[in-house]
């Protein structure tokens, strides 16, 4: 018979097993958790609470991005907004998230502001490398698998990853690599997955086309572990 007190203690070593083993950038989100370290120069620095400037930081970032580009001013999608910002602070929320729409419905500015607002609150602990906050387009994929494989392993691992364009016409969904096919949206979205690392993908594809792009296997682990939002409106470009 299992003697209850010594499974009791398997159990417990098994957790802290589990734990040593995990990728601790795995259900990675913005947190309030202070840093203490010191300056070249050897001076105290305390990094603030981070998480209630989140929706502030954010809309600027966004607002900033619309300016730049010199598009049409007009309101924010407050649904949209308050979501993206549940994601990047929430641990309970899905590791991944992916925007789609139509063309023009300021998908890539709010992926790009999340990515900004993260590059901006850590920006401390991403110049230590102790986390990576990565932007890409998805037809760029391909090229850097085939010229940097370094390059290319770095940014799948990355603590956080953006990937604008998902489904592109231009993108690259097979790469020769010395007589060896690699697909690496296929590659990231498995790697992610079984890593459970925060990722955001923006696509103009519907769920169907997704499915019928990259396969059934890769759509059910986007099910699983993406938050599905809708971008709607009219085109920013356009108005």
């Amino acid at each position: 018979m299992k003697d209850p007190v010594k499974l009791q203690t398997l159990l417990n070593s098994l957790t802290a097993y589990n734990y040593n083993w995990r990728d601790q950038s795995a259900r990675w989100k913005i947190t309030d958790k202070l840093a203490h370290y010191k300056d070249s120069e050897g001076n105290p620095i305390v990094e603030l609470e981070r998480v209630a400037y989140v929706p502030d930081i954010l809309l600027y970032q966004y607002q900033l991005l619309v300016q730049q580009r010199h598009m049409v001013q007009r309101d924010i999608d407050k649904k949209v907004f308050g979501i993206c910002v549940r994601f990047l602070t929430d641990p309970n929320t899905r590791t991944s998230m992916l925007l789609y729409g139509r063309p023009g419905t300021g998908k890539t500015t709010f992926m790009k502001a999340m990515w900004m607002t993260v590059g901006f609150l850590y920006k401390d602990e991403i110049s230590r490398s102790e986390i990576r906050n990565r932007y890409i387009k998805a037809s760029e994929l391909g090229a850097l698998l085939k010229n940097d494989k370094d390059g290319y392993m770095t940014l799948k691992s990355a603590t956080c990853l953006f990937i604008d364009d998902l489904g592109f016409t231009g993108e690259s969904e097979v790469v020769n690599d010395y007589g060896v096919k690699a697909r690496p949206i296929e590659d990231i979205i498995e790697h992610r997955y079984d890593r459970q690392l925060l990722t955001v993908c923006t696509t103009n594809l519907t769920g169907g086309e997704i499915r019928d792009k990259y396969g059934e296997r890769i759509y059910s682990r986007m099910c699983e572990t993406f938050s599905m939002v809708g971008v709607n409106g009219n085109d920013f470009r356009q108005l």
